[in-house]
């Protein structure tokens, strides 16, 4: 199917699926980087 057939509607679902996934993974990668931080400062304070 070429990309100039494909209707509006499903580009625009198709482009909020990649949306949602990159926020999904910034969301994480962020977690991931507020957990190291915790786990610095507590092992700053144990010291």
């Amino acid at each position: 199917m070429s990309a100039l057939c494909v209707p509006t509607s499903r580009w625009i679902a198709i482009k909020l699926m990649v949306d949602r996934s990159a926020e999904s993974q910034t969301v994480v990668e962020m977690r991931k980087q507020i957990s190291a931080l915790f786990e610095e400062q507590r092992r700053d304070i144990q010291m």
